[in-house]
């Protein structure tokens, strides 16, 4: 949508769920503290029920989005 990402943006398949939807997952409010997220982008490895969570750069996201995802999957 143009603008820089932010903690609390997903990536949706827009086919699924409209994008500037605000989409709550509780059970990963534990982890990131918060559980409602702004569907602002799409990509080509959005497809059907997956999302990306976007959890801001670098090694400290990265270790971040690990306990996001577990076994790779966040049901909502």
């Amino acid at each position: 949508m143009g603008h820089p990402l932010k903690i609390g943006a997903i990536a949706v398949d827009n086919n699924i769920i409209n994008k500037n939807t605000l989409v709550n997952i509780s059970s990963i409010q534990n982890v990131l503290g918060i559980n409602q997220f702004h569907a602002v982008d799409v990509g080509s490895a959005i497809k059907n029920k997956h999302i990306d969570i976007y959890t801001g750069e670098g090694d400290n996201a990265r270790k971040l989005s690990y306990k996001v995802t577990g076994k790779h999957q966040v049901c909502f």
